[in-house]
C-alpha cells in the first residue's frame, strides 16, 4: 500500500507514459507497423532533415550524448552550473559561442541546496541567471516528500524525461551518475544498458544530455566502457596549474572524444570559472594556465624546464593522464614526448630514466 498521497499520484501519472504520444520534434512512439519508416538508401539520402542545431561551438548540438568525468574536487559542478548559466543566457563559454539560448535543467543528486544557492548566486553576479535554467535538486526535493530520482528505477527516469518534454527543456545536465545509480555493478554492461537505453530516448526527443560521472584509478573514465559507446563527446576535466600561481579555479577540459568534429580530439581547453580572488570570471578560456590545446604545440614552444620536468615525471612511474593534470597538458601531448624521449635514449620502454636521461633532468 501506498501511504504517501504525492507519491501515489506520481504513480498514477507514470501510467500515462505508455500511451503512445507525439513530441514536438514530430516523433510517434509504438506505432505497430514500421515498414513505412524503413527506406531503401538511396531514398534515405534525399530526406529532407533538420540540421541538429549547434548550442556550443561546434562540439555540443541538440540530440548529443556528452559524458565528462574528473577526478573529486577538480570542480565538476562548478563548470556544469557555469556551461548551464552560459548556454541559457547565449553567454560564450570559454572560446566557443553560445548558438542561441535553450532551456535547460541541471539535476543536482550530490550537494546540499544550500551550496548550490550559494554557487550560483557567486556565477550570476558575472553572468545574470536567465529564466531559461532549471534547477531540480535532490536535496530540496526529498524533504519534501518527494522520492529519490534514481536512474535505476524506470519510473524516474520517465518522471525526467516527462518534465524536459514538458517545459521545452532542450538541454540536460546529469550530476552525477554515481549519487543516482546507486547499487549497480559500474563495470556490468547489462546494469547500464536501461540509462544508456534512456539516453538515446532522451536524443530521440531532441534533448542534448551531458551526464557527469567520477574518474576511475586509472585516471579514465570510471567503470563499464558501455558508457563511452553512444557518447558523441567525451570530456576530462583536470584543475589547472596557473603559471602564475593565481588562486580561483580554472578547469582544464580535455576531448577524448569528438565524433563528427574535425581535429578535436586530444585537444585542451582552460576555463577560467572564478578569478584569483574568487570573484566569478565571464568563462573565458585563459592561456596564463598554460598554452590552449586547440592550438598546435610547436617545439620551439616547450621550455626546457617543461620537458625536464616531464622527463622527471615518466621516471617515477606516474600515469600519462596524472602527468597532463600536473603539467597543465593534455595525453596526447605527453605521449608525443614520451615516444620522442625513449628514441633519443632519455628512457627505457618500462618508464626509467637513463643516465642520459638523468643527466638532462638534473642539468
Amino acid at each position: 500500500m501506498i501511504r504517501d498521497p504525492k507519491y501515489a499520484n506520481e504513480k498514477l501519472k507514470e501510467l500515462f507514459d505508455s500511451i503512445p504520444d507525439e513530441d514536438d520534434e514530430g516523433y510517434v512512439y509504438w506505432r505497430e507497423n514500421s515498414d513505412d519508416a524503413i527506406l531503401p538508401a538511396r531514398k534515405f539520402i534525399t530526406l529532407e532533415l533538420k540540421p541538429k542545431k549547434r548550442i556550443l561551438g561546434q562540439w555540443l548540438t541538440k540530440k548529443s550524448i556528452t559524458l565528462v568525468y574528473a577526478w573529486r574536487g577538480v570542480g565538476k559542478t562548478w563548470w556544469a552550473l557555469a556551461l548551464g548559466t552560459a548556454i541559457t543566457s547565449g553567454k560564450n563559454f570559454g572560446p566557443w559561442p553560445v548558438n542561441g539560448q535553450v532551456r535547460c535543467l541541471i539535476l543536482d543528486a550530490e550537494m546540499a541546496s544550500q551550496d548550490l544557492q550559494k554557487r550560483l548566486s557567486k556565477l550570476n553576479k558575472a553572468t545574470p541567471i536567465s529564466g531559461r535554467l532549471f534547477i531540480w535538486s535532490e536535496d530540496y526535493r526529498v524533504p519534501r516528500g518527494y522520492p529519490r530520482s534514481y536512474l535505476t528505477d524506470k519510473v524516474n527516469r520517465n518522471k525526467i524525461k516527462r518534465y524536459c518534454r514538458k517545459k521545452k527543456i532542450r538541454f540536460l545536465i546529469i550530476d552525477n551518475l554515481a549519487s543516482l545509480t546507486p547499487r549497480i555493478d559500474e563495470n556490468s554492461k547489462r546494469d547500464w544498458d536501461p540509462i544508456i537505453d534512456w539516453f538515446r530516448e532522451l536524443r530521440f526527443s531532441g534533448i542534448c544530455v551531458i551526464a557527469i560521472h567520477h574518474s576511475g584509478k586509472s585516471g579514465s573514465l570510471r567503470g563499464s566502457s558501455a558508457l563511452e559507446d553512444n557518447a558523441d563527446v567525451i570530456i576530462r576535466l583536470g584543475k589547472a596549474r596557473s603559471k602564475k600561481s593565481a588562486k580561483g579555479l580554472c578547469v582544464k577540459m580535455t576531448f577524448r572524444k569528438a565524433r563528427n568534429v574535425s581535429g578535436l580530439e586530444g585537444k585542451s581547453e582552460f576555463i577560467e570559472i572564478l578569478s584569483s580572488n574568487n570573484v566569478p570570471h565571464a568563462l573565458k578560456s585563459n592561456s596564463s594556465y598554460g598554452e590552449s590545446g586547440t592550438r598546435g604545440n610547436s617545439d620551439n614552444s616547450e621550455s626546457i624546464e617543461l620537458k625536464r620536468k616531464l622527463l622527471s615525471l615518466l621516471g617515477t612511474g606516474k600515469k600519462q593522464v596524472e602527468i597532463a593534470d600536473e603539467l597543465g597538458r593534455s595525453e596526447p601531448w605527453v605521449s608525443k614526448y614520451k615516444k620522442r624521449a625513449i628514441s633519443k635514449g632519455f628512457i627505457t620502454r618500462d618508464g626509467n630514466l637513463t643516465a642520459k636521461g638523468k643527466k638532462f633532468v638534473t642539468g
